[in-house]
């Protein structure tokens, strides 16, 4: 393995200086940065490495292609285009958007590898420094990877055959995870210790790796953060309609025309990128369809595909894990205590969500596969037992536990139940610190909670740097944000080192010793304290679980 480590000073307006360092791929010479934290440990960045040709044209909505070579050096010091995004439009998006960042402490090592997957819903997204800072995991020893993968249309689009297979989104991901096996070596990383980690959308996407051939062999650990392919709004049904919908916003005089897939897929091949995104702004405009998508699956999301050579997934996930179907790693998930406590301090979406809660059958799971003359009774026990007997509208707080249960919390469990059964016990979590750190939160209530909402976590893992928000030097954070954002990082990254959160008594971890979950769901609370627990969110659980052996009719896709 050759290296080319060529550090240039460059004087910028007198005092501040900044370096410059190369490195030799056989892809060609990337040009990237010497950088500090605010503890002043050096570590290098390289942004904006295409890890893919350009999809557009012919692969627009296809399998990604890897990258040719360059000639030359290939400026690695900013951030590239991100993915063209489905709910606003944003100045720095495009098509060309699949490249990959590295961060790591040292060039010149054998570092563990955390590659990041971003959440989003499948629909929005991207890698930005200004929300997934490295600098807190730059002080762990860990090599950070984070890179764009498309999202919405571009990502998910599906004609449920060989013309348009479908999960494009996550053949990205799979392209930048071989980038990382071959590449990363050349940045201070192991391959060999690779461990994915996503959250929400991402570790909905970390989930569905676990399940597919393609991604086998690519990565020896897994983090799910707040999502799993069990996940209700993790799979996209009917695909087809979602793909005809979005070309009748775009063509609405001859929509009636575009009724096979050769047809919808020679449209939107064609049609102008512009011409996708204002149509897919339609969509997320649509009342029918803003919290529809959160119960019942996101469009635009994972598909299962037919049989085929290249295929990223073809069983259910549920059934596959049952089965015991996946790849068997090391394996770390869990949730906030609230995902979606921010909902109470948007009345109007709140308001909207009350009303189709009451009025349609949206809180009846369409993964039960319900018989039309059960729903009744099953709406009326879900609002029963999430409002303790009260209307939808008198208990606004029993709406947010509703969502935070069924949208996250049950196949959280699930996916640990059936990973269990195959004796593939994780270790399970619940982040239920509510502190200052997080910029959404409440800055009176501190310490163990059942208010974290969904993202909450993230603010203790990355660094973030954004209008209104700089949490680079913890210094300015009271003491207790520091203590909690060095116990999770550490825990995590002891897991990519050691596939074990806690391989030995630490002061900084507060002395615990996590053990793997079981068939009392013993699960790590991260609080003020860590406390061990068991049991978790099991009134909740033993309800749903109920629930659906009364009711629901099986194979299931998600839980």
């Amino acid at each position: 393995m050759t290296y080319l480590i060529l550090f240039l000073v460059l004087c910028l307006g007198g005092n501040i200086l900044a370096e410059d360092v190369l490195v030799q791929l056989p892809l060609g010479t990337v040009k990237g940065l010497t950088r500090s934290t605010a503890k002043g440990t050096t570590f290098y960045s390289f942004q904006g490495i295409p890890y893919a040709e350009k999809p557009i044209g012919d692969l627009r909505f296809q399998v990604p292609v890897s990258k040719s070579s360059w000639n030359g050096t290939w400026d690695a010091s900013k951030e590239g285009s991100i993915c063209n995004q489905m709910n606003n439009e944003r100045p720095n998006q495009s098509e060309d958007c699949l490249f990959i960042n590295v961060f790591t402490p040292k060039i010149n090592a054998n570092l563990p590898v955390l590659f990041f997957i971003y959440g989003g819903g499948f629909i929005e997204g991207a890698s930005l420094e200004a929300y997934y800072g490295p600098h807190f995991l730059m002080e762990e020893g860990v090599v950070l990877v984070t890179f764009n993968y498309r999202v919405g249309p571009y990502g998910f689009l599906s004609t449920g055959d060989d013309l348009v297979p479908g999960n494009a989104g996550l053949k990205d991901q799979v392209l930048a995870l071989k980038w990382v096996n071959q590449y990363i070596k050349y940045f201070g990383g192991d391959p060999s210790k690779v461990t994915i980690f996503g959250q929400s959308a991402g570790g909905a996407s970390c989930a569905y790796h676990i399940m597919s051939p393609l991604s086998k062999g690519l990565f020896r650990a897994a983090i799910l953060l707040s999502g799993t392919s069990l996940s209700p709004w993790a799979y996209q049904r009917n695909p087809q309609k979602w793909s005809r919908n979005l070309i009748n916003l775009m063509d609405n005089e001859n929509y009636e025309k575009y009724n096979t897939s050769q047809k919808i897929y020679e449209y939107l091949k064609q049609a102008p990128a512009e011409f996708i995104n204002k149509a897919s702004l339609k969509v997320q405009e649509q009342d029918q369809y803003k919290y529809l998508q959160l119960f019942q699956g996101f469009f635009f999301a994972p598909v299962y595909e037919h049989e085929h050579d290249g295929a990223f997934i073809t069983k259910p996930t549920y059934e596959a894990l049952d089965q015991g179907d996946f790849t068997k790693i090391p394996i770390l998930l869990g949730a906030t205590s609230e995902e979606y406590y921010f909902y109470l301090d948007d009345k109007e979406n709140l308001n909207h969500i009350i009303e189709r809660l009451t009025e349609s059958y949206d809180s009846v799971p369409d993964d039960m596969h319900a018989l039309d003359e059960n729903k009744d009774k099953i709406k009326a026990e879900i609002m029963k037992f999430h409002t303790f007997g009260a209307k939808y509208a008198d208990n606004s707080r029993g709406v947010v536990k509703l969502m935070s249960d069924h949208d996250f919390a049950k196949s959280v469990l699930k996916f640990a139940e059936l990973l269990a059964k195959h004796s593939q016990n994780p270790y399970l979590y619940q982040f239920s610190y509510k502190g200052v750190l997080a910029a959404q939160t409440n800055q009176s209530e501190k310490g163990f909670s059942d208010t974290v909402g969904h993202v909450e976590d993230l603010s203790y893992i990355f660094s973030q740097n954004y209008p209104g928000v700089n949490t680079t030097d913890l210094t300015k954070y009271p003491k207790d944000d520091q203590l909690i954002q060095k116990i999770f990082t550490t825990m995590l990254t002891n897991f990519a080192k050691y596939l074990n959160p806690t391989p030995e008594k630490d002061d900084v971890l507060q002395n615990t010793i996590w053990p793997k979950t079981d068939s009392d769901f013993t699960y790590l609370d991260i609080g003020s304290d860590m406390e061990i627990k068991t049991h978790m969110k099991s009134d909740m659980y033993n309800f749903w679980n109920k629930l659906y052996a009364q009711y629901a009719v099986r194979p299931f896709d998600t839980y």
